[in-house]
């Protein structure tokens, strides 16, 4: 049976705290301009969450299997409210410096209601225990998108170096072992170059583009890229040689005698927006097929032309 569908915003910046009900409206309402006020809403969470209730195992999963099986949405919201302690030590746990634990906080209660919705009492796992796997999925997902503004990947070995690179470096020191990537590889299970990859993207520093170079100029980092465009010495290269293979293309159009192959010349290999081979085919009464092969005997023409008469200067050009 598929899980009834969760109605109302679960916020842990709002006061009192409402459980989440699907589907769930991402709403982080902190005022980053004023730390007072987001201390002051994090301190009221905190408060009013200690004042509910826990409740025994038995009775959450009695619970969970009302909301389940009978669509009782009191008893998602009673469920939810006495996890919402759960939620706050899972993410006080895996906070990290430079993270609101307020963030944290959220999609963690993000998990609680994901689980709520995907929980099936019939496999012999209890609604806390499976809880705390969604609640910490999500803040793991959070915080290996978040932490960088290189994004790390959503791959096991990605999320497993991210947590544990550190631990695995300290435990091999332990062990008298360089923390080499080929050593942390092993002693993770995971591939030497992922290794070498999330290495590289936690120990390094990280630059804006559009920050000041410093001194007194206002050069920044992306001034000294490399231009994606060509030379003014190449564009001049460019436009002289294209100039004489347009010359030499109107020579060449002087030695067909036929009308209907100068116009399928000038409307095929020389016009900027070239014609359709069944539009001239229809004009000129044959099929399409057939302008395409004098299309390719004229090109074939051409090249012989340039390489019996003009190749020295063609390779001039190019050389240059």
């Amino acid at each position: 049976m598929a899980a009834p569908a969760l109605s109302m915003p679960l916020s842990p910046s709002a006061a009192p705290p409402v459980p989440a009900l699907h589907p769930l409206a991402r709403k982080r309402a902190r005022s980053s301009r004023d730390t007072d006020l987001h201390a002051d809403s994090l301190t009221t969470y905190m408060n009013q969450i200690r004042r509910i209730e826990l409740l025994p195992n038995e009775i959450q999963d009695r619970l969970v299997r009302a909301f389940l099986e009978e669509g009782d949405e009191e008893a998602a919201k009673t469920l939810v409210w006495a996890n919402l302690r759960l939620v706050v030590k899972v993410a006080t746990d895996l906070h990290r410096p430079g993270h609101d634990l307020l963030d944290l906080i959220q999609e963690g209660n993000l998990g609680l209601t994901e689980a709520l919705t995907r929980f099936d009492p019939n496999r012999g796992t209890s609604f806390v225990g499976y809880a705390h796997f969604w609640i910490r999925a999500l803040i793991f997902n959070y915080l290996l998108n978040h932490t960088y503004p290189v994004r790390m990947g959503s791959s096991r070995d990605s999320r497993k170096l991210f947590f544990n690179l550190r631990k695995a470096r300290r435990q091999l020191r332990a062990q008298g072992l360089e923390p080499t990537a080929e050593n942390v590889a092993q002693y993770l299970e995971v591939d030497v170059d992922e290794v070498e990859r999330v290495a590289t993207l936690t120990s390094g520093g990280f630059s804006r583009l559009d920050a000041p170079l410093g001194g007194e100029s206002d050069t920044t980092g992306r001034d000294m890229l490399p231009s994606e465009e060509s030379s003014p010495e190449e564009q001049a290269h460019e436009h002289l040689f294209h100039e004489h293979l347009q010359a030499l293309a109107e020579e060449f159009v002087n030695t067909i005698d036929d009308s209907r192959r100068r116009t399928i010349w000038y409307e095929r290999m020389i016009a900027v927006h070239p014609r359709q081979l069944d539009e001239l085919g229809e004009e000129f009464g044959v099929s399409k097929e057939r302008i395409r092969q004098l299309e390719m005997d004229m090109r074939k023409k051409f090249r012989v032309y340039l390489e019996t008469r003009h190749a020295p200067t063609l390779e001039a050009y190019l050389a240059s």
